[in-house]
């Protein structure tokens, strides 16, 4: 908890990392834990439950590393930007680290809407089989895994403008084009499910 703590405490700091994007990865995280936990006590043992439980501790792990990851990228962003720029070479040089870090300052929020709708689908399929008095881990679950990824989804809009990279500027508006209604709509049968269950 001495971590959890410590991250809140930076965060919350003038302290230029971890920001808004570390937190949201942050919330995929425990999103995937709350569901991990759900689903350990409710599935039998058999190969379905041991997928599930595989999905959601695979997505734990990507969310502190992409927690990590967003650091690590607004961290080399600002040192691309305090680059020196005399010459037309220096200048080269520093416009291709600046870009280079803006996609990763994208990719990395990106990477967590990927993740959450992921996590959501998964939850939707285990919500049917949890464990009445469990039913609640897995909704938090979903609930802020709809949290990482609208937080993941402003964070992309804010770099958006400075992205030179135009295939992942596709990628992104293809994805929230198809995806998007989608996702919101599966939360949404989450808590409803959720509801129903707590009610019987």
């Amino acid at each position: 908890m001495n971590d959890i703590n410590e991250f809140c405490e930076k965060l919350g700091s003038t302290s230029p990392t971890p920001g808004g994007g570390a937190a949201a990865a942050l919330t995929l995280a425990l999103a995937a834990g709350c569901a991990e936990k759900a689903a350990r006590f409710s599935i039998q043992e058999s190969e379905k439950h041991g997928k599930t439980v595989k999905i959601f501790a695979e997505i734990r792990g990507i969310g502190i590393q992409l927690s990590n990851n967003d650091q690590t990228a607004f961290s080399g962003w600002q040192e691309a930007r305090r680059l020196p720029k005399n010459g037309d070479a220096e200048k080269k040089i520093r416009a291709e680290k600046i870009n280079f870090y803006v996609a990763e300052c994208v990719r990395v929020p990106f990477e967590i809407c990927k993740n959450a709708l992921r996590l959501t689908k998964a939850i939707l399929d285990f919500a049917p089989n949890c464990n009445r008095h469990l039913i609640s881990d897995a909704g938090i679950g979903a609930f802020l895994s709809d949290s990482a990824f609208e937080a993941g989804r402003i964070n992309i809009e804010i770099n958006k403008p400075h992205l030179k990279d135009n295939k992942l500027l596709d990628e992104i508006n293809l994805f929230f084009s198809r995806e998007y209604e989608n996702f919101k709509s599966s939360n949404q049968e989450i808590a409803s499910l959720c509801g129903k269950i707590l009610k019987e």
